[in-house]
């Protein structure tokens, strides 16, 4: 079938719409909206006809005339005559779908020439701040296009064994759906992590967020899941080095004062290859802003793929806010962006954040969700919250237990792990009694 230029389409459209209100039907569930119209008079009777569905009143020549006269609108579509004229148009309402699907491409287009001419003023704009304009700029493209992304009711039989067939595949790790962190209690109260979830992982300094969100990352990319990692706090170099110790079990000290001895090297080379082939993408820019790092991970996402992304941390991210806004309503529309670019991607974004020092004040030491920093937004916006809490208080190694405050979909609970601050990792209570 040869595709009519847009108006011949948007006129079939209304044409057939106005013989069966299956047509109507049918255009409604593609997404056909009145602003897609190139015709404003076909768009204005197109919305009528919407209205007129939605509050289930007969769809026909008789109705839409008298919706369109009772809103002052039936002269501007051409009276009576012109409508009389598209109902006869079309005998038959058989390719309205198809009429729907180029109106709504040809709208689409449009978006897009539209995007790219602001896309060009942007970049023509030499006294604005480039990095806001070239994240306006993917923003205004990917805008234009999200609308062909739109979703529809799918068959329930064709989820139903979708989703069992997943749940078969995964039968030897019958606790975990989602993905997995790596420590099996944190695995088995959560059951993995999913798609679109926003997971924040809390504690005071030195306690062990980062050594956390890196033990993590190593065993997601493990699992050959593809990881980005946006440091605001460490170098790059910085989180090689604790990746290979935590991997050869090296002490972090001596490699930072250069003295590894020849057989601490021979456990490192075998490390060093390990990592390196491991699909870890890091971004250490330390004036990131949430922007920039949802445009980062989708050009991964694109091109390589993803499934996890980690931001250390929450408090030095450079969004430029509002100034009439209080700190703890920009940091919790920080949270609320990483949220969107959670669901966006469809992969789970791991976000570590601080406690405030109310924690150290109190006798048993252990946080609760009120003691995050600036916590209002951060607990609201999180699906899962996990505390890290040491009974002692000090940086040393020792057990921790990793507290499930909050989980939107799941229990809460504790978890005893240990961290070894001297190879910056966390391990199951079960394998450190197997290392001995």
């Amino acid at each position: 079938m040869q595709v009519p230029h847009s108006r011949e389409a948007e006129q079939a459209l209304i044409a057939a719409c106005l013989v069966t209100q299956d047509a109507l039907l049918a255009a409604v569930e593609q997404g056909v909206r009145s602003e897609m119209f190139q015709a404003p008079a076909l768009g204005d009777v197109y919305q009528a006809m919407v209205d007129l569905l939605d509050a289930g009143q007969a769809v026909d020549f008789v109705t839409v005339s008298d919706r369109l006269q009772a809103q002052g609108k039936l002269e501007r579509v051409g009276g009576v005559s012109a409508l009389a004229e598209a109902a006869d148009m079309l005998p038959t309402a058989a390719n309205a779908e198809h009429y729907a699907a180029v109106v709504k491409a040809k709208w689409v287009r449009r978006q897009m020439i539209q995007a790219a001419y602001r896309v060009m003023e942007l970049a023509q704009t030499e006294d604005g701040d480039l990095d806001e304009q070239a994240a306006e700029a993917e923003r205004t493209l990917m805008a234009a296009t999200q609308e062909q992304a739109r979703g529809k009711l799918s068959p329930f039989g064709r989820v139903l064994l979708e989703h069992w067939e997943r749940l078969y595949n995964s039968r030897r790790d019958p606790d975990v759906a989602g993905l997995r962190l790596g420590l099996k209690g944190l695995d088995s109260i959560m059951g993995g992590m999913r798609g679109g979830d926003l997971v924040v992982i809390a504690g005071r300094p030195s306690q062990g967020k980062t050594a956390l969100a890196l033990s993590i990352a190593r065993s997601v990319a493990g699992q050959g899941k593809h990881v980005a990692f946006f440091s605001l706090e460490m170098s790059r170099e910085a989180l090689a080095e604790r990746l290979v110790c935590a991997e050869a079990t090296i002490e972090g000290r001596l490699v930072r004062v250069r003295s590894l001895a020849e057989s601490e090297w021979n456990r490192a080379w075998p490390a060093i290859s390990r990592m390196a082939a491991l699909p870890i993408w890091i971004d250490d820019d330390g004036g990131v802003t949430t922007s920039e790092m949802r445009a980062r991970a989708r050009r991964v996402a694109v091109e390589q793929g993803l499934d996890l992304v980690i931001v250390d941390y929450l408090g030095l991210v450079k969004d430029r806010g509002d100034r009439n806004t209080t700190r703890a309503q920009q940091v919790g529309h920080m949270a609320q962006q990483l949220k969107i670019m959670a669901r966006e991607l469809d992969v789970p974004v791991i976000l570590l954040s601080q406690l405030n020092r109310n924690v150290e004040q109190r006798q048993d030491k252990v946080p609760t969700l009120s003691d995050l920093r600036e916590s209002g937004e951060i607990e609201q916006v999180a699906d899962t919250v996990i505390l890290v809490h040491n009974a002692t208080g000090k940086p040393d190694s020792g057990p921790r237990e990793l507290i499930v405050a909050k989980q939107r979909n799941g229990p809460t609970g504790a978890v005893g792990v240990y961290f070894q601050r001297e190879y910056t990792r966390f391990l199951d209570v079960e394998r450190l009694r197997e290392e001995g």
